[in-house]
């Protein structure tokens, strides 16, 4: 099965290990993602407002250039980019004059380039998140026939954050108060999933930057809930919440007050992991609260492999 694949910008810069083990996952599932041959920043964020097309110029592109290149879908990984196509295709299909707008603009832009422009509407190319592929075209039913590990015991806190779910209209992804799609495939590889009531709240985001004491805060609430529900290990989505939750664990001892140290890894790993995807093309390595102890503890990986 192959289907054409938008890395973005995170995946191949900082959050390389999200990306090779989504890559390997994908792989042992018989799911060949194939990078667009020629792609483009997605301008990271859906604008706050459709009044001026710079914001939607960016994504747009992508979408007409995958429509060129890769047919009439196209997978990620990273939820900010999801959200962000997603929302374009929306905002194209369902506001005529600035779907006009955006064709006028990259109508002049490609053909300055010598390249032939037919105008996209938004409908022509369905954006995929792999949660979504591996649900609706594997089934997690069917991932025990996939199995080479069964992560059996391991209490696993899925952390959904914002931008896959939100909003909800224009995703159309899970239920955003309770959503369960991330519990069901842990369930499915024999972990056993957390429920808790931080697993949709913001890890405060952007705000690291500008205010970094309220994001600290958020990703400390977020952190102490699935421990007071006994998870082992949160699992995330992306990349900025894996920031905020790992690496800023440190920040949040010497500000908030200590507290046992929470391992924070990608859904891939844990997926990749239970695949049969071998440790060292994990990235385990490169989380600021080490991973490796608690996967030993339950025989998921040996210590050789430190």
């Amino acid at each position: 099965m192959k289907i054409p694949y938008y890395p973005g910008c995170t995946m191949v810069e900082r959050s390389k290990n999200f990306n090779a083990s989504g890559l390997a996952a994908a792989k042992a599932l018989g799911i060949e993602l194939e990078e667009l041959p020629k792609w483009t920043c997605c301008g990271a964020t859906f604008p706050l407002t459709l009044d001026r097309i710079g914001g939607l110029t960016s994504p747009a592109r992508v979408l007409v250039n995958a429509k060129i290149q890769g047919g009439d879908e196209l997978a990620t990984i990273c939820p900010f980019c999801y959200n962000t196509l997603k929302r374009t295709n929306f905002a194209l299909q369902n506001n005529p004059e600035e779907q006009k707008r955006i064709n006028m603009y990259l109508k002049d832009d490609f053909e300055r380039e010598g390249s032939p422009y037919e105008d996209y509407t938004g409908k022509e190319v369905k954006i995929l998140h792999l949660l979504e592929v591996i649900r609706d075209r594997i089934g997690f039913s069917s991932l025990k026939d996939y199995l080479k590990r069964e992560l059996k015991g391991l209490k696993i806190a899925s952390y959904y954050g914002c931008m896959l779910l939100r909003p909800e209209k224009e995703l159309n992804f899970d239920d955003t108060d309770n959503p369960t799609i991330m519990d069901d495939m842990f369930a499915a590889l024999g972990c056993e999933p957390i429920d808790f009531p931080h697993k949709v709240e913001c890890c405060g985001s952007y705000l690291s930057l500008n205010k970094p004491e309220a994001a600290l805060q958020s990703s400390y609430d977020i952190i102490r809930s699935a421990q007071r529900f006994g998870a082992d290990v949160i699992a995330v989505t992306c990349s900025l919440c894996a920031f905020n939750l790992d690496e800023r664990q440190g920040a949040m001892m010497d500000k908030i007050g200590p507290f046992p140290p929470m391992p924070i890894l990608y859904f891939t790993q844990l997926l990749a992991l239970a695949l049969g995807v071998p440790e060292g093309e994990l990235g385990l390595h490169l989380h600021a609260v080490d991973p490796r102890p608690l996967l030993e503890r339950y025989e998921l990986i040996s210590a050789e492999a430190k």
